[in-house]
């Protein structure tokens, strides 16, 4: 959702990336601009749009700036109203800036305002865009263990140092030990473990991020049924233990058992001894 701020005659607008931007301008006494024009240029000298039904009736103009283009509307329904405001979709980064509206008018002097548009930036794939961005993490199997499936996330030669951790199929971070992190001419080598035990679709994502740069990237594995079952589990050690437990009783009792023996032969109750 977009965020207006209103300082010092220049409203401030706060979009997120890929999210839609409303640039506000309306005339101060709400008049209709129905048969007259305006226009609407970034950073004081670039056309971004402009209105005259009469020249253009398609409300086009050849100046578009190109990477604007197709991405620019007003709202033809609210000209009656005075409103000039025009609405940008799909926001990108480039397109933060300074944005001038234009409003002119036969009886009066034109009205002019100024909109600042702030993109904040979202955390998604930029391996083709900013140079230094990770690729991508690798999510591998390793082996059955008594805490569960062991999991590795390794991060080869990143130059930015990552934030690596392993989350679950609903996006759930899941608790993991300190990873290992080797950093070898300039580039950062990691690596985290994690040991999971069965869910209901035995899913999991290896997410690692450059904050510097807005840079996220993941890798995911999904763990075979049978690989739990072959987990020793909780009964197969409680049964280990009392195993161990009655053979440690058995031989105890046999010693036991022995000295009660030797006794009852030194008394000369066993004659045959």
């Amino acid at each position: 959702n977009a965020i207006s701020l209103l300082c010092s005659d220049v409203t401030t607008v706060v979009v997120s990336e890929f999210s839609d931007a409303v640039l506000p301008c309306s005339l101060s006494t709400k008049e209709n601009l129905q048969g007259k024009h305006f226009n609407w240029t970034k950073d004081y000298n670039v056309e971004v749009f402009f209105y005259n039904a009469s020249v253009y009736p398609h409300n086009s103009h050849p100046g578009f700036e190109k990477p604007l283009k197709e991405r620019v509307f007003h709202f033809p329904e609210q000209l009656t109203l005075g409103n000039a405001s025009i609405r940008i979709e799909f926001v990108k980064l480039e397109d933060a800036g300074n944005y001038t509206c234009v409003i002119s008018r036969l009886q009066a002097k034109e009205e002019r305002s100024t909109i600042r548009l702030v993109v904040e930036p979202i955390l998604r794939d930029r391996s083709l865009e900013v140079p230094g961005a990770l690729v991508k993490p690798f999510a591998r199997i390793l082996d059955s263990s008594v805490d569960g499936v062991l999991l590795r996330c390794e991060v080869h030669g990143a130059v930015i140092k990552p934030t690596v951790r392993w989350l679950d199929g609903n996006g759930n971070i899941l608790p993991t030990m300190e990873p290992t992190v080797d950093e070898r001419g300039g580039r950062y080598f990691v690596y985290l473990l994690i040991a999971v035990q069965k869910t209901y679709d035995d899913y999991y994502c290896c997410e690692a991020t450059q904050e510097e740069i807005n840079h996220r990237v993941y890798d995911d594995v999904s763990v075979p049924e049978q690989m739990f079952e072959s987990c020793p589990g909780v009964f197969v050690w409680i049964a280990v233990w009392f195993s161990g437990v009655l053979s440690l009783a058995a031989v105890l009792s046999v010693v036991a058992c022995t000295k009660c023996i030797v006794k009852r032969v030194r008394k000369g109750e066993f004659k045959g001894f």
